[in-house]
């Protein structure tokens, strides 16, 4: 054998040692189960964990589903070598934590583990049941019998995930507001090309989390056979930051219509260096909010890489003598591009969505907000021309007997004589020449059906005012769509509804035919004695509390009826051509109330300063509240 010979055999069995095994692990699925986890799916695990965590928060609490939905499409055996929990159990786990939570809701949980490895799926089938059994020894648990759950139903499947999802995305949209969880651990990137992505992106109510080997795309982004699942195009480069332009180019695939939105979180693997991750995806922008909190206690810096993703070489001990150089360049980055996000007047939602969709969260820009104000460099105004009590991020109302204002009708008709001086008018027009998208229509008449699901996703409980610009019981409006709002106050009874009506008439045509679960509290305005005829229609109705709504107060009202009222509010009118009130009218109001036990809230005085008259009456303030409260 010569030199030359020999140089090439040497380097043949160099490359055959030390190279191929590499190559061939990172182009081929490997059976990550037969061994110890490393660190970089660890990682991943943690974090499909702690997002469970906030997911089961939230749907435990949104009322409008009896069955969620959770899938495991690459699932293996759900151990790896050592026992570590692989994503199955780790799913499972979860759901079992949960499960007295769903039970007291009445919810059922559906769980599909699939695997195209049927020995994997064999395996699977004795650890879940493993685990349940162990919940049942542990807790004696009522709702197990027979080695079956009631609350908890586990389907295996072993097919190929081309096949299956397909025919799981179509049951799915035939579904009623299906609530569903999805975990896509795929080997390499192929599985979630383009076609399927766009298809998930498609599901109402649904959170994805989906794994990718980044690395296989910058190394075969441009041959044909990868481009049949993802084509990136001949212009598109992925740099060392790969996973993150990766999500861009998903995020590329999004229709424009669509509320789905994606974040990132990027993987270093310790061993070999390649970078992988995972791509969240929801149609909630709340979703997305609590995936960044997840990632952002993970990564402080920038909130989506196990490592330095930036090269911003910023170590907590041993910062850099400039202040500017411990500033991250992602948090620069968005400083700056925040700043020129507001050279025209933005309102919080806007901010909150234009935050998450940087991948920062809203404490992030309250800081830089609060810097701002501080430098004198930001104006800001209130709609109502009150001082702002909670910092950016209020989602509070200025009307002084409530918590929040739910809006599923905008715009009106003057009905009575307390319309004259319409706040709601006003506001709607300014928020029109404001270009807001809900307001373009002005005061007209206006359906917004995409807001009727919004106290689904509110996790707290709250008093809510509805149709603060609108009247629920307007003439114009359909009895099918009254009784979709009815709907979701009935869903969410953690929450009290309380609606105010001029329109006494048709509510006393319509109210047998709604339902009124104890969290809907009902109330007519009487701003006259010409309107205390509405007390009468306000009573045939089966409201839990119902309330009189004396504001503006604009004459002496006279004995009222409340033997059977709950609730009076009393208040002045406010603004410029705000209409006087006497202070005997108010009295006489607060005297009945105090001898018929009904309690009394003092809303204002009212006036061209309604701040400097204040709500003061006789040296007391007055915030009585229906002795009743619906949870």
């Amino acid at each position: 054998m010569n030199k030359e010979t020999l140089k090439k055999y040497s380097f043949f069995l160099f490359f055959v040692q030390y190279y191929l095994p590499t190559i061939i692990a990172n182009i081929m699925p490997k059976d990550i189960n037969s061994e110890e986890y490393d660190a970089g799916t660890k990682l991943k695990l943690d974090i499909l964990s702690k997002y469970l965590v906030q997911w089961f928060q939230v749907m435990v609490n949104v009322d409008f589903f009896q069955t969620i939905y959770l899938y495991d499409f690459f699932a293996g055996s759900g151990t790896d070598s050592a026992g570590y929990s692989g994503s199955p159990i780790v799913i499972l786990r979860h759901l079992i934590e949960n499960c007295s939570k769903l039970k007291k809701k009445n919810k059922t949980a559906e769980l599909l583990l699939n695997d195209n490895a049927i020995e994997k799926i064999e395996k699977l089938k004795i650890n879940c049941s493993k685990l349940f059994k162990n919940c049942n020894k542990n807790i004696d648990c009522p709702y197990f019998s027979n080695n079956n759950c009631s609350v908890i139903s586990v389907r295996f499947e072993n097919k190929d995930f081309k096949i299956l999802f397909p025919g799981e995305h179509k049951k799915l949209q035939a579904k009623t507001n299906p609530y569903c969880f999805m975990f896509i651990d795929q080997y390499g990137i192929k599985e979630v090309d383009a076609s399927t992505f766009i298809m998930l992106s498609s599901l109402k109510h649904t959170d994805i989390l989906f794994f990718t080997a980044t690395a296989h795309a910058k190394r075969f982004s441009k041959t044909e056979s990868f481009q049949k699942y993802l084509n990136f195009g001949d212009d598109f480069e992925l740099s060392e930051k790969k996973h993150r332009e990766l999500c861009n180019h998903y995020t590329s695939l999004i229709s424009k219509n669509s509320g789905f939105h994606v974040a990132p979180f990027s993987i270093k693997k310790e061993d070999t260096g390649m970078i992988c991750g995972l791509i969240f995806g929801s149609n909630s922008l709340y979703g997305i909010e609590k995936f960044l909190q997840v990632a952002w206690k993970i990564d402080s810096l920038t909130g989506e890489a196990n490592y330095d993703i930036d090269d911003d070489d910023i170590r907590s001990d041993s910062p850099f003598l400039f202040e500017e150089q411990n500033k991250p360049k992602k948090l620069d980055r968005f400083e700056k591009n925040l700043k020129e996000y507001l050279r025209v007047e933005k309102n919080n939602k806007e901010i909150y969505k234009f935050t998450l969709l940087e991948g920062f969260l809203p404490t992030h820009t309250s800081q830089i907000l609060r810097e701002m104000e501080k430098n004198n460099h930001l104006k800001i105004r209130t709609i109502s021309g009150e001082t702002r009590k909670k910092g950016y991020y209020m989602n509070n109302t200025k009307i002084e007997w409530t918590d929040s204002t739910w809006n599923p009708i905008t715009g009106c008709t003057k009905i009575s004589s307390g319309c004259a001086h319409c706040y709601a008018e006003k506001m709607s027009n300014r928020l029109k020449a404001m270009n807001i998208e809900k307001n373009k229509n002005g005061f007209s008449l206006t359906l917004h059906p995409k807001n009727l699901e919004e106290p689904y996703f509110w996790k707290n409980p709250r008093m809510v005012f509805v149709n603060s610009m609108s009247d629920l019981f307007h003439e114009d409006i359909s009895l099918n769509y009254i009784k979709k709002i009815f709907k979701v106050m009935n869903d969410n009874p953690r929450h009290i509804f309380q609606v105010l009506t001029k329109r006494g008439d048709i509510l006393e045509k319509y109210h047998s035919k709604l339902t009124w679960t104890p969290n809907i509290w009902m109330g007519v305005t009487v701003e006259s004695k010409d309107y205390v005829g509405r007390i009468k229609q306000l009573i045939k109705t089966n409201a839990a509390v119902k309330f009189l709504s004396c504001e503006p107060l604009l004459s002496p009202l006279g004995r009222l009826p409340l033997s059977k009222i709950d609730w009076v509010i009393v208040g002045g009118e406010s603004g410029p051509k705000a209409r006087s009130m006497k202070k005997e009218w108010v009295e006489k109001i607060q005297e009945q109330c105090a001898t018929a036990d009904v309690p009394f809230f003092f809303k204002q005085w009212g006036g061209v300063h309604k701040k400097a008259s204040g709500r003061v009456l006789n040296g007391e303030i007055y915030s009585e509240m229906p002795k009743t409260i619906a949870c």
